[in-house]
């Protein structure tokens, strides 16, 4: 079994991501690792299931093929049995959106300016990949496009009335889901962790992986911010 507990909760969750397990409501460690172990034993059940269904698969076939030889030449009256036997109707193809639809993708929301229009027209400095569009920069007719011709995946709700933990944590595992989020490059830029891949920006610049962790960290919140916000509240 694989040791959960030497690695970090951002490796644990890219590693539910991957096996498509939703991390909502999952906020400690022992929680997740928990949740991997859980699949781990579902998987090595279906596996113990596949063989021992293809063993007694391979018993009928080979009793099957015994009957057979022994009789050559089928009676009419299976004939007749064979074709009053109703046809089998096909079970429907299931209606998900991802087998019609292709699945939403940060490609998919590039796109390149028209440098003829612009007075300079030489590359800005410091950005490394296509500029993106977001939730905020789409207009009805990208909003419409996106929508009909592609689907994003949900995560799955937990039964009940949901608390303020809960309703948080269903947001942030939809904004990494959802690429037109606004904070989907600060979620993914700390799921790759410290040491992963470069993450851009929806402008095309990298992002610092140290300063997404300081937005990440919990701010304090005192008495005093919070009369200094009602004020400002107030003023405008």
């Amino acid at each position: 079994m694989t040791d959960y507990k030497e690695k970090t909760v951002a490796v644990l969750r890219q590693e539910l991501k991957q096996r498509g397990i939703p991390s909502t409501g999952l906020t400690r460690k022992a929680q997740i690792i928990e949740k991997l172990e859980e699949d781990d034993e579902r998987k090595k059940d279906y596996t113990k299931g596949d063989e021992s269904a293809d063993e007694q698969v391979s018993k009928l076939h080979d009793e099957n093929m015994q009957d057979g030889s022994r009789q050559s030449v089928p009676s009419k009256r299976s004939s007749e049995q064979t074709s009053a036997r109703p046809a089998k109707k096909q079970k429907p193809s299931d209606d998900k959106p991802g087998a019609q639809k292709p699945r939403l993708t940060t490609p998919d929301l590039e796109f390149e300016y028209d440098r003829s229009q612009l007075r300079d027209p030489r590359p800005t400095p410091g950005r490394i990949a296509k500029p993106r569009y977001n939730e905020f920069s789409l207009s009805e007719d990208l909003k419409q496009h996106f929508e009909n011709d592609f689907y994003v995946p949900k995560p799955e709700k937990p039964p009940g009335r949901l608390d303020r933990v809960q309703k948080d944590e269903l947001f942030v595992e939809q904004t990494r889901l959802d690429p037109r989020a606004a904070f989907h490059d600060l979620h993914k830029c700390l799921d790759k962790g410290p040491n992963g891949s470069p993450t851009v920006d929806n402008a095309g610049f990298q992002l610092d992986y140290e300063k997404v962790q300081d937005w990440d960290r919990p701010q304090p919140y005192n008495k005093r911010a919070m009369i200094r916000g009602m004020d400002r509240a107030v003023d405008k």
